[in-house]
C-alpha cells in the first residue's frame, strides 16, 4: 500500500526501524522487574502462568510454566495428548 503511494522502499524500511526504536524505548519505560533465583523460581513461574493463562487450559499452563522455568521437578509425568499429569 505504501509502495502504491509512491513511497520509496528505503523510506518505508527507515520508518519501520524508527518505529522499532520507539517501541523498544516504550517497553523499557513500562517494564517491571522482579527478583528470582535458582532456589526461588516461584516469581518466574507465576509470570509464565500469567502470560499463558489466557492462551491455554489451566493444567497446561501449570505444566508449561514449570517446564519453561526449569522447575521440571514439580512435574513427574506428563502423558501426551491428555490432561493427566502427576505432580510431586
Amino acid at each position: 500500500m505504501l509502495l502504491d503511494r509512491g513511497i520509496h522502499p528505503l523510506r518505508i524500511a527507515e520508518g519501520y526501524e524508527r518505529a522499532c526504536k520507539v517501541s523498544i524505548e516504550n517497553l523499557q519505560n513500562i517494564a517491571h522487574s522482579f527478583n528470582f533465583s535458582e532456589s526461588d523460581m516461584e516469581p518466574l513461574v507465576q509470570t509464565c502462568m500469567t502470560t499463558l493463562s489466557s492462551k491455554m487450559c489451566v493444567i497446561s499452563v501449570f505444566i508449561c510454566s514449570n517446564l519453561a522455568c526449569g522447575t521440571q521437578s514439580d512435574v513427574d509425568v506428563i502423558k501426551p495428548n491428555t490432561s493427566s499429569f502427576t505432580a510431586n
